[in-house]
């Protein structure tokens, strides 16, 4: 079954550290933990949260208790932007997953207000997916291409209506894609002359990770840290 696992932001004047972690021995379960910095002048807090292959998050009272055997692998760890700019927040579910490279994702706007997220075509919305393909037990990492070139950037964006969503296919063979020790240019395929497939029992987890500029300030763009996982069937 395919997840949802939510978006991160931060409260009121806070900045969070959301830091996300797998169990790959047990990869039923997922595990975020969130560490709350506060001003200085005031103690800090922490807080846990799990979650589980349904999606749902349920606070815990103290950061999960992860067995030392197991192999962890960091997923995200950064800044959370201001809450108060951010009414609207992305929600990701992954709807297919092709054994060619591809997955397909609705991205879904639940609140009741417009969700403004940058086009790819320009410098602020380029090389914001990351896809981690984790099997038997390793973590193979893939990310678009950071050194991509335009001819032409200027901050265009997309909006989903409220309570509405939109589909976005990401295909790590078709150019400009990084991993597995190679970065391919915008029109070859595969990396390093191979093509990356996604086979029965993967688990495949996508982040999409947008950080804080003037320029999403001045135009009402979201950002922040999304994700999505499952396991290929």
């Amino acid at each position: 079954m395919w997840g949802v696992w939510g978006s991160v932001g931060s409260v009121g004047d806070r900045r969070d550290v959301f830091c996300y972690f797998a169990n790959v021995e047990r990869l039923s379960t997922l595990a975020v933990v969130n560490i709350q910095h506060t001003d200085t002048r005031r103690s800090n807090t922490r807080q846990s949260r799990r979650t589980s292959q349904n999606g749902e998050l349920s606070v815990c009272p103290q950061l999960p208790q992860l067995p030392p055997a197991s192999v962890l692998a960091i997923l995200h760890c950064g800044w959370g932007p201001p809450a108060n700019m951010q009414s609207a927040q992305p929600t990701i579910k992954m709807t297919k997953v092709s054994q060619t490279g591809s997955i397909s994702l609705q991205i879904s706007n639940p609140s009741k207000e417009r969700l403004r997220l940058w086009e790819d075509s320009n410098s602020w919305g380029a090389a914001r997916w990351r896809i981690l393909r984790i099997r038997n037990g390793h973590v193979d990492v893939l990310f678009q291409n950071p050194n991509q070139i335009f001819t032409v950037n200027i901050p265009t964006t997309i909006e989903i209506a409220p309570e509405a969503s939109a589909e976005r296919i990401l295909d790590v063979n078709g150019g400009n894609w990084c991993g597995l020790g190679h970065c391919s240019s915008y029109n070859e395929r595969g990396l390093g002359g191979k093509e990356v497939r996604f086979d029965a029992d993967d688990m495949i987890v996508v982040i999409y990770d947008v950080p804080p500029t003037k320029e999403s300030q001045d135009n009402g763009v979201w950002h922040g840290v999304a994700a999505a996982f499952g396991t290929v069937k």
